[in-house]
């Protein structure tokens, strides 16, 4: 399941790289909505934390009119929903702030 996850957590940078598309991608990996979990996502990210940049940029250069985000806030670092449904979460830190957005963002696509 490991390497499933680290599969999931690469993504931005194999889209990068590559020509396919994130769903293609998502699908590649055969991870289930019951394996990406939280906890799950943190400990690679705690793993690679250069992984981390990559997801606020994946984040930050999305052009939707729906969907999750993750940004940097005053008071720490925000997950929420394009558009706006006040169901924001704050976090404490990058790794788990992160780890909730690839969850949520990757779960709509499972």
């Amino acid at each position: 399941m490991t390497d499933k996850i680290e599969q999931v957590c690469t993504i931005p940078r194999t889209f990068r790289e590559g020509n396919q598309s994130a769903l293609d991608l998502v699908r590649a990996t055969g991870v289930s909505a019951q394996d990406l979990t939280g906890e799950a996502v943190k400990a690679v990210l705690g793993d690679r934390p250069e992984l981390v940049d990559d997801w606020f940029h994946w984040s930050e250069d999305q052009r939707a009119s729906s969907g999750f985000y993750v940004a940097a806030v005053e008071d720490g670092y925000v997950v929420g929903r394009i558009p706006g449904d006040g169901s924001e979460t704050l976090f404490g830190d990058r790794e788990s702030a992160v780890a909730e957005f690839i969850v949520k963002h990757i779960g709509v696509m499972l």
